[in-house]
Protein backbone atom coordinates (compact mmCIF):
# COMPACT_ATOMS: atom_id res chain seq x y z
CA UNK A 1 0.00 0.00 0.00
CA UNK A 2 2.88 2.38 0.71
CA UNK A 3 4.22 2.01 -2.85
CA UNK A 4 0.73 2.65 -4.22
CA UNK A 5 0.35 5.80 -2.10
CA UNK A 6 3.76 7.05 -3.22
CA UNK A 7 2.74 6.57 -6.87
CA UNK A 8 -0.60 8.27 -6.21
CA UNK A 9 1.06 11.22 -4.44
CA UNK A 10 3.42 11.64 -7.41
CA UNK A 11 0.44 11.64 -9.80
CA UNK A 12 -1.29 14.32 -7.69
CA UNK A 13 1.89 16.42 -7.59
CA UNK A 14 2.13 16.75 -11.38
CA UNK A 15 -1.50 17.86 -11.79
CA UNK A 16 -1.96 21.50 -12.75
CA UNK A 17 -4.84 23.53 -11.26
CA UNK A 18 -8.05 22.50 -13.02
CA UNK A 19 -6.74 19.09 -14.10
CA UNK A 20 -8.46 15.89 -12.96
CA UNK A 21 -7.20 12.39 -12.20
CA UNK A 22 -9.76 9.57 -12.53
CA UNK A 23 -9.35 6.61 -10.16
CA UNK A 24 -11.41 3.41 -10.22
CA UNK A 25 -12.58 2.05 -6.89
CA UNK A 26 -15.27 0.11 -5.13
CA UNK A 27 -16.14 -2.23 -2.33
CA UNK A 28 -16.96 -5.88 -1.76
CA UNK A 29 -19.40 -7.05 0.91
CA UNK A 30 -20.57 -10.51 1.89
CA UNK A 31 -23.13 -10.70 -0.92
CA UNK A 32 -22.58 -7.65 -3.11
CA UNK A 33 -19.85 -5.83 -4.98
CA UNK A 34 -20.01 -2.21 -6.09
CA UNK A 35 -17.85 -0.05 -8.30
CA UNK A 36 -17.28 3.67 -7.88
CA UNK A 37 -15.22 6.30 -9.65
CA UNK A 38 -13.14 8.88 -7.82
CA UNK A 39 -12.26 12.16 -9.54
CA UNK A 40 -9.41 14.07 -7.92
CA UNK A 41 -9.24 17.67 -9.14
CA UNK A 42 -6.41 20.02 -8.29
CA UNK A 43 -8.10 23.29 -7.30
CA UNK A 44 -4.88 25.24 -6.69
CA UNK A 45 -1.37 24.54 -5.37
CA UNK A 46 -2.67 23.90 -1.84
CA UNK A 47 -6.00 22.12 -2.29
CA UNK A 48 -7.90 19.43 -4.14
CA UNK A 49 -11.52 18.45 -4.64
CA UNK A 50 -12.64 14.82 -4.50
CA UNK A 51 -15.77 13.72 -6.37
CA UNK A 52 -17.14 10.25 -5.65
CA UNK A 53 -19.50 8.82 -8.30
CA UNK A 54 -21.68 5.76 -7.77
CA UNK A 55 -24.82 4.74 -9.64
CA UNK A 56 -24.97 1.09 -8.65
CA UNK A 57 -25.19 -0.74 -5.33
CA UNK A 58 -26.12 1.52 -2.42
CA UNK A 59 -27.93 4.02 -4.65
CA UNK A 60 -30.97 3.76 -2.39
CA UNK A 61 -28.98 5.60 0.30
CA UNK A 62 -28.24 8.60 -1.94
CA UNK A 63 -30.26 11.84 -1.83
CA UNK A 64 -33.10 11.68 -4.35
CA UNK A 65 -36.00 13.73 -5.66
CA UNK A 66 -39.08 13.08 -7.79
CA UNK A 67 -39.39 15.02 -11.04
CA UNK A 68 -41.93 14.94 -13.80
CA UNK A 69 -40.34 13.67 -17.00
CA UNK A 70 -40.78 17.10 -18.54
CA UNK A 71 -39.21 18.86 -15.56
CA UNK A 72 -36.31 16.38 -15.42
CA UNK A 73 -35.41 17.08 -19.04
CA UNK A 74 -36.46 20.76 -19.04
CA UNK A 75 -39.13 20.24 -21.72
CA UNK A 76 -41.99 22.75 -21.70
CA UNK A 77 -45.48 21.28 -21.23
CA UNK A 78 -47.73 21.44 -24.28
CA UNK A 79 -50.67 23.82 -24.18
CA UNK A 80 -53.59 22.28 -22.33
CA UNK A 81 -51.52 19.60 -20.52
CA UNK A 82 -53.56 18.31 -17.60
CA UNK A 83 -53.08 16.17 -14.48
CA UNK A 84 -52.19 13.15 -16.60
CA UNK A 85 -48.91 14.85 -17.54
CA UNK A 86 -48.08 15.48 -13.86
CA UNK A 87 -48.63 11.82 -12.91
CA UNK A 88 -45.55 10.56 -14.81
CA UNK A 89 -42.85 11.05 -12.18
CA UNK A 90 -39.24 9.86 -12.25
CA UNK A 91 -37.01 9.41 -9.23
CA UNK A 92 -33.61 11.03 -9.77
CA UNK A 93 -30.67 10.17 -7.53
CA UNK A 94 -27.65 12.29 -6.72
CA UNK A 95 -24.97 9.94 -8.04
CA UNK A 96 -21.94 12.15 -7.42
CA UNK A 97 -20.74 13.94 -4.29
CA UNK A 98 -18.06 16.66 -4.57
CA UNK A 99 -15.88 17.48 -1.56
CA UNK A 100 -13.91 20.68 -2.25
CA UNK A 101 -11.07 22.29 -0.30
CA UNK A 102 -9.10 19.19 0.72
CA UNK A 103 -5.56 20.12 1.75
CA UNK A 104 -2.83 18.64 -0.44
CA UNK A 105 -1.23 17.11 2.67
CA UNK A 106 -4.47 15.22 3.44
CA UNK A 107 -5.16 13.89 -0.05
CA UNK A 108 -1.69 12.27 -0.13
CA UNK A 109 -2.13 10.74 3.35
CA UNK A 110 -2.70 6.97 3.31
CA UNK A 111 -5.27 7.36 6.11
CA UNK A 112 -7.46 9.48 3.83
CA UNK A 113 -7.87 6.61 1.39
Amino acid sequence: MTKFMKTLAEAFAVLKPGEVLLLPGGWTGLTKTAYVVYLVEKEDDASFALTVCNSGEGLEYHPSKFFSEREAFDIPAPAGAGQEEADHLKLRYQTCLRLPGIAASRITDMGFW
